[in-house]
């Protein structure tokens, strides 16, 4: 959840992250990142800067095609085409080029796998469209003697995660949100606490047999999404965005309510709601900012600061909403859920269908 706020660094980097730095032109100089394929050989100092061209005649590069004069180059191809990735490699290969830059036709890097006892000669590095667009754009338009694309690419090295700062960020952060649940787990157990729940009613006690349930109704829940994604797509993110929200409301209102008394005087009258306070407007205008923020920016990079808020205020009150009566049945439970996140992640390719 938090990935977003962090730059990769060594100990956290896949061990498959590139470093691509672009010399030229000047309007697309700069440091970039990539994805080696699997059994992609990897580029060594020797290798040196390359010349990024485009194939003639077929961008895509599934037909056969030839190297710049004197071979220093890297071929920039776009995915699709009427071929495969290993088709599109020798090709490559017989031109007599160092590697291959794919450019990706989804929103995120290519990450297309070739067999790994097919060792490949060359390396083989996947970008995002973006990048890849104006690399193959600028490539058509000034071809190789005016002012071509030069870039050097290498295997990213993060520095040592200790001296970090990104990392270290991470931790606390990881750490400060133990801390929270914890507290809100316990808010019942401090006399006078705002966030403690009202009754009985807002309490959730763990029978022996709900984690059973859980992991059951999840597993469902996952392959009829695989199935009806394209369908049920709106209803999760409404239900994560007013769900967040509601929680959000919450939580602020707890807070706002008993640090500030003056706050808990009436403000108006709703349908179906009756009186709200002016803490309850207040925490809940902020919650709906917080949705619709994170709703209209969920494609773009300013997204993961309102979906944190989301999952931090989902996390906090799922810890002040539950109870555990025992050991085992915690144990079980986290157990349980051990084993679902194992099978679906790593399991699941070896299932049909893959979720």
């Amino acid at each position: 959840m938090l990935a977003g706020f962090a730059v990769a660094a060594s100990g956290a980097v896949p061990p498959g992250l590139a470093e691509i730095t672009l010399n030229s032109p000047h309007s697309l100089a700069g440091v970039y990142s990539g994805y080696f394929f699997a059994a992609s050989a990897l580029p060594t100092k020797e290798t040196g800067e390359l010349l990024a061209f485009v194939p003639a005649g077929d961008t895509s590069g599934c037909a056969a095609f030839e190297a710049p004069a004197g071979g220093h180059a890297m071929a920039v191809m776009e995915s699709g085409g009427n071929c495969t990735l290993f088709q599109k490699v020798s090709n490559a290969e017989d031109a007599g080029v160092q590697g291959i830059m794919l450019v990706s036709g989804a929103s995120g890097l290519n990450r297309t796998e070739i067999p790994s006892e097919q060792r490949l000669q060359i390396f083989v590095v996947g970008v995002a469209p973006k990048l890849g667009e104006k690399i193959v754009q600028w490539s058509l338009a000034h071809g190789q003697s005016d002012s071509p694309v030069m870039a050097t690419i290498s295997v990213y090295k993060g520095i040592f995660p200790l001296f970090d700062p990104s990392v270290l960020s991470l931790v606390a952060l990881a750490m400060s949100l133990i801390v929270a649940g914890a507290w809100f787990a316990t808010a019942d157990l401090r006399l006078g606490s705002p966030l403690a729940p009202l009754d009985e009613t807002q309490v959730l006690e763990i029978q022996w047999w709900l984690p059973f349930v859980w992991v059951l109704g999840a597993s469902t829940a996952l392959v009829v999404l695989y199935f009806t994604m394209q369908w049920l797509i709106w209803i999760v993110l409404l239900v994560f965005g007013f769900g967040g929200a509601g929680c959000i409301a919450e939580i602020g209102h707890a807070c706002l309510r008993y640090r500030w008394t003056s706050l808990q005087k009436k403000a108006c009258s709703l349908p179906l709601v009756g009186a709200m306070e002016v803490a309850q407007v207040i925490a809940l205008a902020t919650g709906l900012s917080v949705g619709v923020a994170w709703f209209v920016l969920r494609k773009t990079q300013y997204a993961w600061p309102f979906q944190n808020i989301i999952g931090i205020c989902f996390l906090c009150f799922f810890q002040r909403s539950i109870r555990l009566p025992s050991i085992k049945l915690a144990s079980s439970l986290l157990t349980l859920m051990f084993l679902f996140d194992i099978f679906w992640v790593f399991a699941s390719r070896y299932s049909s269908p893959r979720v």
